[in-house]
C-alpha cells in the first residue's frame, strides 16, 4: 500500500491565522414613536462608544437622562400620555416600572404595566415595522 503525499501551493502563508469575530457587531438603540413625532434615537453604548446590553440600570438611566428631558423640550405633558413597551426583562424590572409609573402617572401598557398586554404581541412592536 502506498501513501500519497499532497502539497498545497498558495500565494499566501497557509499557517497565517485569520481570526473573525463569532458574531457581527450590534447596535442597540431606543426610539419612541408618538402622535407628535419621533423621540430618539438613543444608543446604548459604553464610554468607548461600543454597544452594550440593555439592563434595568441602563434602561432606567435612559428614561431619566434622555426621555424625560426630551419630553420636556418638546413641551409634552406626560399626564395625558400613555407609554407602551414590550416585555423585555430590562423594561419590566421593578426600578424601570417605578420610573415609568412616576413619569406617566401609572399609564404604562406592558406585560407588567398598569394595563397588561401580552409580551409577544405584534401590536407592541410598532417600531419594528415603522422604523
Amino acid at each position: 500500500m502506498s501513501v500519497l503525499k499532497t502539497r498545497y501551493w498558495a500565494p499566501e502563508n497557509p499557517r497565517d491565522i485569520h481570526q473573525k469575530p463569532l458574531h457581527s457587531e450590534k447596535v442597540i438603540v431606543w426610539c419612541g414613536v408618538a402622535s407628535f413625532g419621533v423621540i430618539g434615537s438613543y444608543f446604548f453604548e459604553d464610554e468607548a462608544g461600543r454597544a452594550v446590553t440593555v439592563n434595568s440600570a441602563r434602561y432606567t438611566e435612559m428614561l431619566r437622562t434622555f426621555l424625560e428631558p426630551e419630553l420636556q423640550i418638546l413641551g409634552v405633558e406626560t399626564q395625558n400620555l400613555w407609554f407602551q413597551q414590550d416585555g423585555a426583562t430590562a423594561h419590566t424590572a421593578r426600578t424601570a416600572m417605578r420610573v415609568l409609573n412616576e413619569m406617566f402617572s401609572a399609564r404604562v401598557i406592558s406585560c407588567k404595566g398598569n394595563t397588561e398586554w401580552s409580551e409577544r404581541s405584534p401590536d407592541l412592536n410598532a417600531c419594528d415595522f415603522f422604523l
